[in-house]
């Protein structure tokens, strides 16, 4: 495989400056498509099933300029501050990462929300299509019970919705996933690219919603220095200053995703030289 896709987490705010700059790209004549690999991390979970689901993101673009309509999203009073605060209490002593994403999956499974059926139905609400689009499309998401990382893809016959549902599932704000015997959390608790699932790759792009402290952006600053000490050619476009500020106090709010993909937009057709000439 010669061309990687990373399409990393940062919720509706994410989901909404992905598609905005992979449209901005694909408007400029810069179309990702062709990726060998695209890796997706919970908002990057349905920005990568849109890009290989549509022939174009226009109509999706447009979509979402309608801020009128956010479809069957939910409104959920999100405080980030407060939700990193509570994930520190939860891991705080833990050994190691596993140790880590086991105490969130507990936390995350005892935690009140809303109900699987009506989160999956505002997940079905974000895609094209209920098939997978592609071999190429990776979907991240932690098995609450074990920490381990769970990778889906077309060969996993697991429905795309589902999948996608697991790894959006943020720990204590929407219900972890239950497919078969297992149930999983948001991706992004082990990391917001996952860039690892790309080793070995020449070329991999990451489409980085740039919201992310602390442990977080550790998991990201290590990640992309290990692609590019396995000798991949790395670049990394994070969302812009303007682009963060329509993430404004609640990245999770349904009505922040037509003004990210509107900055999202603009910043991909700044980027799209740049882009164009790292991916040829």
């Amino acid at each position: 495989m010669t061309r990687g896709l990373i399409l990393g987490g940062g919720g509706l705010f994410g989901i909404g400056w992905e598609v905005g700059i992979l449209w901005g790209l694909e408007a400029a004549g810069v179309s990702l498509k062709n990726a060998d690999l695209v890796v997706g991390t919970s908002a990057g979970s349905v920005a990568g099933s849109l890009l290989l689901q549509t022939e174009s993101l226009l109509q999706t673009f447009d979509d979402y300029q309608d801020t009128a309509s956010t479809g069957r999203e939910i409104v959920v009073d999100f405080d980030t501050i407060a939700w990193q605060k509570n994930i520190a209490s939860v891991v705080s002593g833990a050994k190691d990462e596993q140790e880590l994403r086991r105490r969130i999956g507990r936390w995350a499974i005892d935690a009140k929300t809303i109900s699987e059926t009506t989160r999956l139905d505002a997940i079905k609400s974000r895609l094209i299509s209920d098939s997978w689009p592609s071999s190429t499309l990776a979907i991240t998401a932690i098995d609450a019970f074990s920490g381990d990382l769970m990778v889906f893809t077309a060969e996993s016959k697991v429905a795309i919705a589902l999948a996608v549902a697991a790894s959006c599932a943020v720990p204590g704000v929407w219900p972890p996933v239950t497919i078969g015997s297992h149930r999983y959390i948001d991706g992004g608790m082990r990391s917001p690219i996952n860039s690892d699932l790309a080793a070995g790759i020449a070329t991999v792009l990451v489409l980085l919603p740039n919201l992310a402290g602390g442990r977080a952006a550790q998991a990201v600053e290590k990640g992309i220095n290990d692609l590019k000490m396995g000798a991949s050619d790395v670049l990394v476009i994070a969302s812009d200053d303007r682009s963060n500020s329509t993430a404004g106090d609640n990245p999770l709010d349904p009505t922040v995703r037509g003004p990210a993909a509107l900055a999202g937009f603009l910043q991909g057709q700044k980027a799209a030289l740049q882009v164009a000439s790292f991916w040829k």
